[in-house]
């Protein structure tokens, strides 16, 4: 009799019990980071802030906003170089990251303005890279790129864009 009634009132206090649901575990996932890229972006280096905007789906959004550093570049042979003029930039994009966990599939479109004492550039590519995000906050993030300009609004020679980039940063 004593076990009916102990597996009774484990049926009528099992309701109460609730389950945590796996989407509220990936959700604690950092929304925020600040990175340094390396190359890439048409910069040499820059300090970005980006933020993740989550959706009902295994998609989420990712946008950044930086300021970077980027030079010149002038090939001489014969003769004298000018010095190479140094550029502010400001790297943004948005773009699409699929997967699951931690590593994500990303898809998107950048621009960078460029901007200098006689040079001023606004460049604008897609991206695709692979971006490792941390489960919990205050963790290293990890993102590597590749983009492609397919516009200029200045073709002025005397800048060297790399196609790819690095990017490590600090979740929280």
């Amino acid at each position: 009799m004593q076990k009916i009634a102990f597996i009774l009132l484990l049926f009528t206090f099992s309701n109460l019990l609730f389950a945590q649901n796996i989407k509220q575990i990936e959700n604690r996932n950092p929304l925020n980071s600040i990175d340094i890229n390396f190359l890439g972006d048409a910069s040499i280096l820059s300090l970005n802030y980006s933020r993740i905007i989550r959706t009902p789906t295994d998609i989420f959004i990712n946008t950044k906003l930086g300021i970077g550093y980027q030079e010149t570049f002038e090939l001489c042979l014969w003769g004298g170089c000018d010095t190479p003029e140094k550029l502010i930039t400001i790297p943004h994009h948005i773009t699409g990251n699929l997967g699951r966990k931690r590593s994500f599939l990303e898809l998107g479109i950048g621009g960078t303005l460029l901007y200098g004492k006689d040079y001023q550039n606004y460049v604008l590519y897609p991206i695709i890279a692979y971006r490792f995000i941390p489960f919990k906050l205050y963790r290293v993030n990890f993102r590597i790129y590749a983009h492609y300009v397919f516009y200029r609004s200045n073709n002025e020679s005397g800048l060297v864009l790399i196609p790819a980039g690095i990017s490590v940063g600090l979740s929280f």
